[in-house]
């Protein structure tokens, strides 16, 4: 397996990072090009030795994912962060739910409609955080599922004119919309899935 370089490692690092920081920044409109770094700019950071370190773990695919799955988790990730095995672990966690999504999925929605009518968690009452929200942002379900559900029912739009809360709310879609390029899912599928458990035909 070859092994990304170091300073490939880098830039693709400096572009993620602005992915998931910036609002006007998006990695896919861009065609997922990395940002211009020179290799000067790269041989004078005292940091770069970091970058060499994590770049012997893995190749160019999985360094995105990894990067992917630690910017879901901290925006503001620094690259001796990355190198850490909180920072590993998050990625291993991240692949298996990946690898499993559709049992991961069907599990939450159980979950879900164990303890909640389906219509009572997309509501939004008195322009609070609906059920559904306080759930994903407390990880009792994945963020993947909130952003399938979405997909599939398409709440958010609803969400935006109706909750009042001018801080978490907006934090949380940013880091929805930010990821939910990088999860691709057949819809098809999951919406099946749904309406199995909702027995809808």
């Amino acid at each position: 397996m070859i092994k990304v370089e170091p300073y490939e490692c880098y830039k693709e690092y400096l572009t993620l990072k602005r992915h998931f920081q910036s609002s006007q920044y998006d990695y896919f409109k861009y065609n997922r090009k990395k940002i211009r770094a020179s290799k000067e700019t790269f041989s004078k950071r005292k940091d770069n030795f970091l970058f060499a370190k994590l770049a012997k773990n893995y190749n160019d695919d999985e360094i995105i994912k990894f990067f992917v799955a630690n910017f879901v988790e901290n925006e503001t990730l620094y690259i001796e962060d990355a190198l850490t095995e909180q920072a590993e672990l998050l990625y291993k966690d991240w692949q298996k739910r990946i690898q499993s999504l559709s049992y991961m999925f069907t599990n939450d929605i159980d979950k879900l409609l164990n303890e909640h009518h389906f219509d009572d968690l997309f509501k939004v009452q008195d322009g609070q955080h609906p059920i559904l929200l306080k759930m994903s942002i407390a990880k009792y379900i994945m963020i993947e599922t909130f952003i399938i559900l979405d997909d599939v029912v398409n709440f958010v739009p609803k969400w935006n004119k109706q909750i009042k809360e001018k801080i978490i709310w907006p934090n949380y879609l940013k880091k929805v919309q930010k990821y939910s390029p990088f999860l691709e899912v057949d819809k098809t599928k999951f919406r099946d899935i749904l309406r199995k458990k909702l027995d809808i035909l």
